[in-house]
This record gives structure tokens, sequence and C-alpha cells, in this order.
């Protein structure tokens, strides 16, 4: 309940405050970095909210690059 509040307060914060000016001077590129990084960290708010035991990067990086450290600490070896 609380992390909803705080999804909804943070887009109308930004809704008041930031995304008029960048609308006045013009700035779309501005604009859609914003909206975009507002959609990401709402996914993962909303992540956190509905899945217990949220997903973790990490370990999806060490799964792509874990063989090529390997072969190279073997060559080094």
């Amino acid at each position: 309940m609380w992390l909803w509040a705080g999804i909804i307060g943070v887009w109308l914060w930004s809704g008041m405050k930031d995304i008029p000016p960048l609308i006045k001077a013009q700035q779309w590129k501005a604009l859609m970095l914003h909206l975009l990084l507002a959609a990401v960290f709402t996914a993962g708010s909303l992540t956190y909210i509905y899945l217990n035991d949220p997903p973790n990067p990490l370990l999806w990086i060490d799964a792509v690059f874990s063989p090529y450290s390997k072969a190279i600490y073997s060559l080094l070896s």
C-alpha cells in the first residue's frame, strides 16, 4: 500500500514540477529520457511489490561472463 502511494506520489510530483518546464522549453529528448527513467523505476518498484524474491541481474551477468573468465584464466595459468 505504501509503495503504491509512493509511486503515485512521485508520478504526480514529477508531472507538476519537472515535466511542464521541459515542455515549455521544448526539450523533447530530456522529456523522453525523464519519462523512460520514470517508467523503468516504476517497473522496478512494481517488481519489488509483486515478487517476494526479485531477480538479481548480477547472477545473469555472471552467467554470461563466467565462461570467458574461466577460459582466460585457464590460458594464463
